[in-house]
């Protein structure tokens, strides 16, 4: 019972992070004044990605993103930010200069 209980949980915190968006953070589809403000590749990162991928590229509800650069190039990953991938939707609340260096930086962990 505690086994069916856990996946039920587990099931429905997955459809609620696919629904909202891997960022959790600001899901509107305008910037804030926080989104044009400049910020280094990892605080964008975790801003917006790290509540699916993990604090440390670890992986969490999201892949592991440790080594991205030795698997995608900086377009490739920039492509998966712009247009989503699987069960990741677009993030098209992220402003496109940091989607720019987050795929850049991920780009450059090899």
């Amino acid at each position: 019972m505690k086994k069916k209980l856990g996946l039920v949980i587990l099931a429905v915190v997955a459809v609620t992070m696919a629904v909202l968006g891997c960022g959790g953070q600001n899901t509107s589809q305008t910037p804030t004044n926080n989104d044009t403000v400049e910020q280094t590749p990892e605080q964008i990162y975790a801003r917006n990605c790290a509540s699916c991928h993990g604090g440390n590229l670890q992986g969490s509800f999201g892949p592991p993103l440790k080594g991205t650069g030795a698997k995608y190039s900086e377009q490739e990953i920039l492509s998966i930010i712009t247009n989503g991938k699987g069960s990741m939707p677009a993030q098209n609340y992220v402003d496109k200069e940091h989607q720019q260096k987050l795929a850049k930086w991920l780009s450059e962990n090899k």
